[in-house]
């Protein structure tokens, strides 16, 4: 499959990983869920996007209930390069709507470097439909977003991309556990490696909570996201 803008060029390679994992580096995932919640608590994680050391943005998770409905608005923004005149610019809104489980809805609205994505889809009462500036398109229901937050990511065989609609097959595979620390407050985090037409580090918490994740940018340096705080509503 052929990856074009914003879901190509944040992508990075991981042509080592093979032969790591042929060497006992990376083990296949596993993942437990004694302590996983169903969907995160209604409230607000903010995550610094980083690279080298300087902040170049954020990123904003905020979980609401609205009835039945559980409502995820992401909102991301950052650049790279002088703020003049930056080198590399990307900014991401969507809303996604959830109910019984599955996703019902989502809209999104993505620019980078000058290009745009506006999707938008509802569930028809088979499968969401709708349209990706302008074309239509249609994916099944059951589907894992690739705006990382949903627990069963590290489970999933593909995800849904929140940017363009499209469902990248993936492959995920353990990295390990390590500690993070979120508003004074130490946490276990798990890591993975997702491989294939969607390419991140993610790092999830002991109730299976997004806490980090990280990805090669434009120019093949990686750019990580940290979490710095949880907000109650």
């Amino acid at each position: 499959m052929k990856i074009r803008g914003a879901s190509a060029r944040i992508f990075f390679p991981f042509f080592f990983l093979f032969i790591f994992q042929l060497a006992g580096g990376v083990a296949p995932v596993s993942v437990s869920a004694a302590t996983c919640l169903p969907f995160p608590r209604d409230g607000e994680r903010i995550f610094h996007i980083v690279r080298f050391d300087q902040v170049l943005g954020e990123a904003r998770y905020r979980f609401s209930r609205d009835g039945e409905n559980l409502i995820v608005r992401v909102d991301s923004a950052f650049a790279i390069g002088p703020a003049t005149a930056p080198l590399y610019r990307f900014e991401h809104h969507s809303e996604e709507i959830w109910r019984d489980g599955r996703m019902r809805a989502v809209t999104s609205d993505t620019r980078e470097n000058g290009e745009r994505w506006r999707l938008r889809m509802d569930w028809d009462g088979q499968q969401l439909a709708g349209t990706l500036n302008g074309t239509s398109l249609a994916v099944s229901g059951l589907v894992v977003p690739t705006s990382l937050w949903h627990r069963d990511t590290p489970k999933s065989e593909v995800l849904f991309s929140v940017i363009d609609g499209l469902v990248r097959p993936i492959m995920v595979y353990q990295l390990g556990e390590r500690e993070v620390s979120v508003d004074g407050r130490a946490h276990t985090a798990e890591g993975y490696i997702l491989t294939g037409s969607f390419e991140r580090k993610v790092w999830y918490d002991e109730e299976c909570q997004l806490v980090g994740a990280s990805f090669l940018g434009y120019d093949s340096r990686e750019v990580t996201m940290e979490l710095r705080s949880i907000e109650a509503p």
